[in-house]
């Protein structure tokens, strides 16, 4: 990236470039040019309010390396009024490590606060990032040491199909011990739900086809349960008619005054934020 005054880049003199539609010419004092041959013509005081980094660029005369997403990202939230949505998870990391890199605290505290907002679009509640997209955003705020956040997004990693919560942050790494934390609070709940399990009684009739149907009904309820680690698999599995051949019900087995109170100590455990690995807050 490189910077000029504005009125020494004119569009029709570098046919190859393209200036950016949220910051054409007349918009600021000087001009922006990325490696991917973007032009944003912004406010030099803005910058060197915004980064102390771009302060010093702009003492040297010459800016480096800069891509234009993560640029444009910035440029808007040094801008505008309102905080920019950022709905795309690999954008939001690419601006981060952009605001870290450039230390604009201003835009890093937008970006932060912005994990967890939730908005009303067309008469419909959007839940916050960390929990649309838990696993990915767990991964962007424990690299960038955000750890209240991290706690948030890892609470809601122990609620659902964590093979869902991985497709949607393929392209996050996430370290060994945060990985392993995750299996054992997973394996934690999981044990949770299978004690409960266990203690529902099996059928006292003599029927050997009640028998087979309450076994093939715990089967199936516990795989449902361990891969979504959801206690309202439990209340509909229970309300699900399941006779025998010979017209009994063996699945109400469990009274309403018990599921009752395996729901209110379920809410219980999903409200306390779990920890972190131990060597993350040190």
């Amino acid at each position: 990236m490189s910077t000029s005054d504005a009125a020494s880049i004119a569009p029709s003199s570098y046919p190859l470039y393209q200036v950016s539609k949220g910051f054409p010419d007349g918009k600021g004092d000087i001009t922006l040019l990325t490696v991917d041959n973007v032009i944003f013509h912004v406010h030099r005081a803005i910058l060197q309010h915004s980064s102390a980094v771009f302060e010093t660029i702009f003492e040297a005369g010459d800016a480096k390396d800069e891509e234009d997403e993560p640029t444009k990202q910035q440029l808007k939230f040094e801008a505008d009024a309102a905080t920019p949505r950022i709905e795309d998870v690999d954008q939001l990391a690419s601006v981060f490590r952009a605001a870290k890199r450039y230390e604009m605290e201003g835009v890093f505290d937008q970006l932060r606060r912005s994990l967890l907002e939730m908005r009303i679009t067309r008469r419909k509640v959007v839940s916050p990032l960390y929990i649309r997209y838990p696993f990915a955003i767990l991964a962007i705020t424990y690299a960038f040491e955000l750890y209240e956040e991290a706690r948030l997004a890892l609470r809601e990693c122990m609620k659902g199909d964590m093979k869902a919560h991985m497709e949607g942050a393929s392209n996050f790494d996430v370290p060994v011990p945060l990985m392993n934390t995750i299996i054992s609070l997973r394996e934690s709940r999981a044990n949770w739900f299978k004690s409960k399990l266990d203690g529902i009684p099996w059928p006292s009739t003599n029927c050997i086809y009640c028998y087979r149907k309450c076994a093939e009904w715990r089967c199936q309820l516990e795989r449902n349960v361990m891969s979504k680690l959801d206690f309202e698999v439990v209340r509909r599995e229970l309300a699900k008619p399941e006779r025998c051949e010979n017209g009994h019900d063996p699945s109400q087995l469990v009274p309403a005054g018990t599921l009752s109170a395996w729901s209110d100590e379920w809410k219980k455990m999903q409200e306390v934020l779990p920890e972190l690995p131990e060597d993350s807050c040190e």
